[in-house]
Formats: structure tokens, sequence, C-alpha cells
């Protein structure tokens, strides 16, 4: 479980503690860059045996990277729903706003414009066991 949003924390804390998880997730972006062009030079003067090796190192420096994008993501989509969870009404409607906001294309728009519809429908729908007239 998330821990829940210090009010007391600023937000440059906040900014500073995002600025340095970009800058770690950089560094480790550039370390496994820099492994997989080290090893692409050996294999580049390797012959047999010693290039399948190094075609196999590249190939598992490469999933290896994918992976480790996809557990950030998972992670930071984990954390944020947890925080969102736990957030005021006020907040989430501010940070909802702020995502619209933030959004690039008419396409994503769109389709939060769905999520919404879809969200709404559900809290208005009677819960199983639920009189459609309590709510």
């Amino acid at each position: 479980m998330a821990t829940p949003p210090n009010p007391t924390t600023s937000g440059e804390h906040r900014r500073r503690t995002s600025e340095e998880l970009e800058r770690s997730r950089n560094s480790t972006t550039e370390h496994l860059q820099q492994a997989s062009a080290e090893i692409d030079k050996a294999r580049q003067e390797a012959t047999g045996g010693a290039r399948r090796a190094l075609d196999n190192a590249l190939e598992t420096l490469r999933q290896v990277s994918r992976e480790l994008r996809q557990r950030a993501e998972e992670q930071t989509t984990e954390w944020w729903q947890e925080v969102l969870e736990e957030a005021p009404d006020k907040v989430r409607r501010d940070m909802g706003r702020a995502a619209i906001r933030a959004q690039q294309t008419p396409e994503a728009l769109e389709e939060l414009s769905a999520e919404i519809r879809k969200r709404e429908a559900d809290l208005r729908a009677p819960r199983k066991g639920e009189d459609a007239n309590a709510r």
C-alpha cells in the first residue's frame, strides 16, 4: 500500500524526488546502452562461438531493458492508483483536470472521455443486491 501524501511535503521536495528518480532511470538506461554498444563492438570483431555468445548477451540485455521498463511503468501505475484511491475527492478532481489538460492529442481526450462515461455508468448502475431507488 502506498504511503499517503504528506500535506507538509513541499512541491519542491516532490519535484526533486521526481528528478532524482528520472536521473536514476536515465543512468540505468545509459549503462544498459553502453554495455550493449561494447558487446556489439566486441561482436563485430569476434568469430564463431564467441560471436554467438555475444549475440545471446546482447539479446539478454535487450530483454532486461524491456522488462525493467515494463516493471517501472507497472509500479508507477500501481503507486499512482493507490495514491488516488486514498486522496480526498477534491484532490482526485484536481488531478483529473490536470491530466486532461496535459493531453496532447484529440484522440487522447476522446479516450479519456470514453473512460469517464464508462466510469459514470458504472457508478450510476445499481449494485448487486442494492435497490436502485436507494441511491
